[in-house]
């Protein structure tokens, strides 16, 4: 079997379809091709591989979800661990018992994203990253980057998993959970994410939308780096004329060495 007919390719290259033996690893700025260890020298061929895994980028050495086999070179450190953390990790293994299998799936690549990002934090390896979220959203649109979000902001560990665990106690447990994720994923009512396509008129609404609503103690804002940062200071008067609101900041690094913060809102009450 040739090269590419092992690599799947087809003429619009659109997806790359990779045996599991088989490892490429794309290496330094030149973008140096190798295939099982072997090194590809033919301009024609290593630009149609090239182009293949620019057009999927996928991640694919852990999971059944994932299958294209396509690593990076400089996170084959961290990619290697993926496959432990997702068969190995009881909290995944615990959320795969229960968790729809699209969500699952979804999970998953969000997790092997997370992992990226806690194992590199420099310049470079943050522009791959950045590839790797797209691909995320490319692949799950609806929730790709929500359940990213919702793993940065380490609220599977404080309040996913916790949920899970009692929910487990009573009958019915994986539909009463899908059901939870899903309002989960659809509105988090203590929680806004603000990304780069956020502007300020929806984080105002997002805000407002969850200020309306009664019991709810606080609302957390997430922000990573300035300009997003800046877009909730942006907010915050608009806000401040509406309603009678506490502020409160944390500030932290992410797990790539940016800058973000942690806006908590509290509505006085007037009673």
């Amino acid at each position: 079997m040739g090269l590419l007919a092992l690599l799947g390719a087809i003429p619009s290259l659109s997806l790359v379809k990779i045996d599991k033996s088989v490892t490429v690893n794309v290496t330094g700025k030149d973008n140096n091709v190798a295939i099982n260890g072997k090194k590809i020298t033919d301009p024609k061929e290593k630009a149609k591989i090239l182009e293949a895994i620019n057009a999927e980028n996928y991640l694919g050495i852990a999971h059944d979800s994932y299958p294209h086999n396509i690593i990076h070179e400089d996170l084959q450190d961290s990619f290697s661990t993926i496959k432990e953390a997702a068969v190995g990790s009881k909290d995944l293994n615990f959320l795969d018992k229960y968790t729809n299998k699209k969500y699952m799936k979804a999970i998953f690549m969000a997790r092997a994203v997370h992992k990226a990002m806690l194992s590199n934090n420099n310049k470079y390896k943050r522009g791959l990253i950045s590839k790797l979220i797209l691909q995320l959203d490319k692949k799950f649109p609806k929730d790709g980057k929500k359940m990213l979000n919702l793993m940065t902001a380490k609220y599977f560990d404080s309040l996913i998993i916790p949920t899970l665990i009692e929910l487990e106690k009573f009958p019915n447990t994986d539909k009463n959970f899908n059901k939870y994720l899903e309002s989960l994923l659809h509105f988090f009512p203590t929680a806004v994410f603000v990304n780069n396509d956020t502007n300020n008129r929806i984080i105002f609404r997002e805000i407002s939308k969850r200020l309306g609503i009664e019991n709810i103690p606080y609302i957390i804002v997430h922000a990573l780096g300035d300009e997003n940062i800046k877009k909730v200071d942006d907010a915050i008067p608009i806000l401040q004329q509406e309603y009678q609101i506490i502020i409160s900041h944390e500030y932290f690094c992410s797990d790539m060495g940016i800058k973000g913060r942690n806006t908590k809102i509290e509505e006085i009450s007037t009673d």
